[in-house]
């Protein structure tokens, strides 16, 4: 099983632009090495790409719609 991706994407409050894209971190992805000297011998499985689930959360407004104002 691939591990799943996670995106948080802060969005303006007033006209939905995106604002800032937070990724994951290198420790929040799930280790690839074999787990024991038994799994070397097994062929690597092909596995598709893995999902990407996008989190959109609310923000401030931007510099844009600040402007505006």
């Amino acid at each position: 099983m691939s591990p799943r991706r996670v995106t948080k994407q802060i969005v303006c409050s007033e006209c939905g632009r995106p604002i800032q894209v937070l990724t994951p971190t290198v420790a929040d992805v799930e280790p690839t090495a074999p787990r024991s000297d038994d799994d070397l011998d097994e062929p690597i499985p092909v596995e598709p790409a893995p999902s990407v689930e996008v989190i959109v959360e609310s923000g401030p407004v931007c510099a844009r719609c600040a402007a505006l104002r």
